[in-house]
């Protein structure tokens, strides 16, 4: 190797931590393979000392240990820089089940070109995922193999890519501006987007609804924003609410994560091979709307919004959605 030192492996492993010891198992495994797993850490789940698991209002949260003074959109975030600095991806999913959250990671991970591996096939019907093109796509880049079988693997693709860089020049690398760096940055930065923010904003009894051109015949859908490459979630929401809606929020809670339907007459001029919607319910504080850009949108009530979703006039996605939410209503 002519002295060259070459790094160990690094990854994450995402799943419902339902399966938390077969997560630890193969923590331990890939350890025991030199590989190093960023996240998640190793330990069952911190339970206060009168025996309660802590929680938030938005949703059921039990943190780790290490996550007990964090919220949960704050584990999140951090989960996604781990997962930004790891090689590879590894999705536990036994009896082929897999929550919201690796749903969204999944979607995420593909997103940014990460390497995925699975322990178990993956239940597309459970994931809501019927497209064949997407089906094809994701049994292509998620291959199903154990913790050791994913070691020799991504170790073989690290090599490769070693093996396919230029030797380093430090005189060459002078001579590199800054412009082109930054070209560089913004061409690979064109692979991302596969993830979109969505809300679905009630004031009362009421749902805002918006015409913003991207879905076929015009149909209604709920705002939303795709998330930009480098962008945290939280921040590609807020720019939805404050800028390009113009909207004040009072509360903000996560509803759904899902993939895009299937044939749903998205019309968009880039429409990549996944797209991830996750979604939110975001209540406002008046009906004010003062969209960046001309954008049509009107106030339903939840009446209103069954008879459009029955008659054809909100984009399939949404009426999944807002069918969801009308089933949850109180």
């Amino acid at each position: 190797m002519n002295g060259e030192i070459v790094r160990n492996p690094e990854g994450v492993i995402t799943g419902s931590f339902k399966f938390k010891p077969e997560i630890d198992a193969a923590i331990n495994e890939f350890r025991d393979l030199n590989v190093i797993i960023r996240a998640p850490e190793i330990g069952w789940l911190y339970a206060p000392a009168n025996g309660l698991i802590v929680v938030t209002k938005e949703e059921r949260f039990q943190p780790l240990p290490n996550e007990r003074h964090m919220m949960a959109g704050d584990v999140e975030t951090e989960f996604l820089d781990q997962l930004d600095k790891s090689d590879f991806v590894y999705v536990m999913n036994p009896e082929g089940y897999i929550g919201d959250m690796s749903i969204f990671e999944i979607g995420y991970a593909h997103g940014i070109r990460k390497q995925m591996y699975a322990s178990n096939p993956l239940n597309f019907d459970a994931m809501g995922i019927r497209d064949p093109k997407m089906i094809n796509v994701l049994r292509t880049s998620v291959p199903v193999m154990p913790p050791s079988a994913a070691a020799q693997d991504i170790r073989h693709r690290l090599a490769v890519e070693r093996a396919s860089l230029p030797p380093t020049n430090p005189s060459i690398a002078e001579n590199i501006s800054f412009e082109q760096v930054s070209s560089q940055k913004s061409n690979l930065s064109k692979a991302l987007g596969h993830i979109a923010e969505g809300a679905l904003m009630r004031h009362k009894n009421k749902l805002l609804l918006v015409e913003d051109g991207r879905w076929e015949n015009n149909r209604l859908s709920i705002p939303g924003t795709r998330v930009r490459a480098g962008e945290l979630q939280a921040t590609a929401l807020e720019r939805l609410a404050v800028d390009k809606m113009g909207v004040e929020v009072a509360n903000v809670a996560h509803f759904l994560t899902s993939f895009m339907l299937p044939e749903s007459g998205y019309v968009a001029p880039v429409v990549p091979d996944i797209l991830v919607f996750d979604d939110h319910i975001v209540e406002l504080r008046n009906e004010r709307v003062k969209p960046r850009h001309r954008l049509s949108h009107v106030w339903v009530s939840n009446t209103e919004a069954e008879a459009l979703i029955n008659s054809d006039q909100v984009e399939p996605n949404a009426s999944k959605l807002i069918t969801s939410y009308l089933q949850t209503a109180v």
